[in-house]
């Protein structure tokens, strides 16, 4: 019977994979991307699982990465990277929020919005295409 191994025996895995290509390659990397097949070995799953996540994430932490999983890829990334990135602070939606308090709030207004927002950046994109 094979060995599942846990989130913190995955997440040793991760980090040790990591730290031997940044040594092989002689930098250091803030982000890296692997595929499904290479997580599923690092991690002995084949299917990913909310709860696996959280909590190799967790575990993850001690080593200063973050797991990022989206539809198509799976990535980690230094956690203390983040410190460098731009500051959001919720004083842009103090309405919002009061009224989500309310339960008054509009949800589909603001998703419109949004839908409007990552139009215009599409947009942005076939400008840019056709200008190449």
């Amino acid at each position: 019977m094979r060995h599942l191994p846990s989130a913190t025996e995955a997440a040793i895995l991760i980090a040790v994979c990591l730290k031997r290509k940044e040594d092989e390659v002689g930098k250091e990397f803030t982000r890296v991307r692997v595929s499904e097949k290479t997580f599923s070995r690092l991690t002995g799953r084949r299917r990913l699982d909310g709860r696996f996540i959280a909590e190799l994430n967790e575990m993850l932490l001690d080593y200063n990465l973050l797991a990022l999983i989206t539809g198509d890829a799976i990535g980690f990334i230094k956690a203390s990277t983040v410190k460098g990135w731009p500051r959001m602070n919720s004083q842009r939606i103090t309405e919002e929020i009061h009224a989500s308090r309310r339960a008054q709030l509009d949800y589909e207004e603001l998703a419109q919005e949004l839908d409007e927002a990552d139009s215009a950046f599409d947009e942005d994109d076939e400008d840019e295409a056709r200008s190449s």
